[in-house]
């Protein structure tokens, strides 16, 4: 391919750089895509989506989407057989819904596709072109080249190409804290019972937590974050990790265990991260530009309403006005809007993982139930919003 001139060159086609390539086609703009993966694909995800998403996947004319997810009208968190706490959702509306990554991800490069947008798949990026303080073009390649790659110039680049962004590593700069843990997931086929395929379950654990939902096949995605320290300990084997710390859950442990669709996926170095950048003619969204505690099931709610947002300022400035002054101003708002989510999501996952403090919690506020209530509607609904 030889170099062409783009007014988006969006790096990565997950959520947040697929939806962003829709909304920029439709506008008119000449987009391309660039992403090493083949679609469809597993990643590691929780695999459920919180209402807001819904809005924005239908904003984007993928309402067909809602009717392949499997509602979620149940959350429970537990701590051990004896202790949890449930929360319902009677208004359908109102109810997170499952639905695989392997199928979502595909759909969105589809409509990229056929919103105009080239998306070129199986491309590795290796670097940023910067010339005269700003981002000029994107230098790829085949997955098997060696050579030098071709170079893919555009008027403004977007990292959408997660937490360990080549854009963001070639144009700015990240303030990131370590948790120490290791993502993992796999589709199992286990808790086959009416319970399982009618809720989230999330399970507090020593140094991590994992949740449970069923996805739109049949399958339970099994997803979780272990401590960084119990994997290396079993070299990287995450199934003898599992079954090291789910000892005393006999009923995870069983789950973790049973026939599987495929691999364990894993994503080392789990961390909450935030980037800002140092170089104009870029934008970053989804999480490229910052990431929220895995448990929350926010994170691809953050990824379309980011998408939104960053269209909203190409649309505004245009692709080639997207400068020093817009990059702080786009930041200031991306700020406002997914930051108070951000933080709920910290303290809820620093709880998550101590489950002796959180059991304490629980069983002191039983003979008052709206607390323990409050405390867990509060860290689900404390959330990304959008408006309509």
């Amino acid at each position: 391919m030889s170099s062409s001139k783009y007014d988006l060159a969006i790096v990565g086609a997950g959520p947040a750089g697929a939806a962003l390539a829709i909304r920029s086609a439709r506008s008119g703009l000449r987009v391309v895509v660039i992403d090493s993966a083949e679609f469809p694909r597993q990643k590691v995800c929780g695999e459920y989506l919180a209402p807001a998403a819904w809005t924005l996947l239908e904003q984007l004319g993928l309402d067909e989407l809602r009717t392949l997810a499997r509602p979620l009208p149940v959350l429970r968190l537990a701590v051990d057989d004896a202790t949890s706490v449930v929360t319902s959702f009677p208004d359908d509306r109102e109810a997170p819904r499952a639905l695989s990554r392997h199928t979502l991800d595909a759909r969105l490069v589809r409509a990229a596709r056929d919103a105009g947008a080239e998306v070129l798949c199986g491309r590795r990026v290796r670097r940023i072109i910067v010339e005269e303080g700003r981002a000029r073009s994107v230098e790829c390649a085949d997955l098997s080249e060696r050579g030098a790659g071709v170079r893919i110039a555009a008027k403004l680049i977007v990292a959408a190409d997660g937490r360990r962004s080549v854009v963001v590593r070639d144009t700015g700069r990240v303030v990131r804290r370590d948790l120490g843990l290791i993502g993992f997931k796999r589709h199992v086929h286990a808790y086959a019972t009416s319970q399982a395929v009618a809720e989230i379950a999330m399970h507090a654990l020593p140094g991590g937590y994992l949740g449970t939902c069923p996805t739109e096949d049949g399958a339970l995605n099994f997803c979780g974050v272990i401590p960084r320290r119990l994997f290396k300990a079993e070299h990287g084997d995450i199934a003898a990790a599992l079954r090291k710390w789910l000892t005393r859950y006999p009923n995870l442990q069983l789950a973790s265990e049973s026939k599987a669709d495929g691999p364990w996926l894993s994503m080392p170095d789990v961390a909450t991260q935030r980037a800002r950048p140092t170089t104009a003619g870029v934008l970053y969204v989804g999480d490229a530009a910052g990431t929220i505690e895995p448990l929350t099931g926010q994170g691809m709610t953050m990824a379309l309403a980011g998408a939104r947002l960053a269209s909203r300022y190409i649309d505004r400035f245009g692709p080639d006005g997207i400068k020093s002054r817009v990059q702080v101003e786009y930041d200031a708002e991306w700020n406002a809007t997914f930051g108070r989510a951000i933080r709920t999501a910290d303290w809820f996952g620093r709880l998550l993982r101590r489950p002796s403090v959180l059991k304490a919690m629980l069983i002191a506020g039983r003979p008052v139930a709206p607390l323990t209530e409050f405390m867990f509607r509060a860290a689900r609904r404390r959330t990304v919003t959008i408006d309509e």
